[in-house]
């Protein structure tokens, strides 16, 4: 009988991080994502230029460790001030997830789970396949026609977000 070893986050760490590609981590085991398409890109990018916009500090597609055996890699983190690691060990104010077709939702539904366990309090999911905005509070999704956060003076429609995006 053959046997896996599974890799260590120290492992992870060492090889993965410049990787082109790079898969996320989850309790020794390397998952794979798909690489997003042009709408998801886009939608990551304006999401982000509007919150920095709002003065927070925003990264797209970044590792972030979640607990001492989970590295996610998340669409946009939207931090108060930068974060201390390369990795950041301190959640974000704002964690942005856009859902691809090939996403499957208890996949989704379990990083949702795991960005509020680390202390995230906004967890905002982007919908392109049916131009919807969640949030994610106490294990479940409420759908909502905007995103806010009053004490920035941000807000942004589905409507907004999702024009622009089309926008030749």
């Amino acid at each position: 009988m053959a046997t896996t070893t599974l890799p260590t986050v120290e492992q992870y760490l060492a090889t993965h991080l410049s990787d082109e590609h790079p898969p996320e981590y989850v309790r020794g085991e390397l998952v794979y994502r798909s690489m997003p398409k042009w709408l998801h890109a886009r939608l990551q990018s304006l999401l982000s230029e509007r919150l920095n916009q709002a003065g927070l500090l925003c990264a797209t597609e970044l590792h972030i460790r979640v607990a001492d055996d989970v590295i996610r890699i998340v669409d946009l983190a939207a931090y108060r001030r930068a974060p201390d690691d390369e990795v950041p060990r301190t959640p974000a104010l704002v964690l942005v997830e856009i859902v691809s077709p090939s996403d499957p939702l208890p996949e989704v539904m379990r990083k949702l789970d795991e960005y509020a366990a680390w202390g995230v309090t906004q967890i905002w999911l982007v919908t392109p396949s049916i131009n919807k905005f969640h949030i994610y509070r106490s294990g479940g999704l409420t759908e909502v026609d905007r995103f806010e956060l009053p004490e920035f003076n941000f807000r942004i429609s589905a409507t907004e977000l999702f024009g622009a995006a089309s926008a030749r």
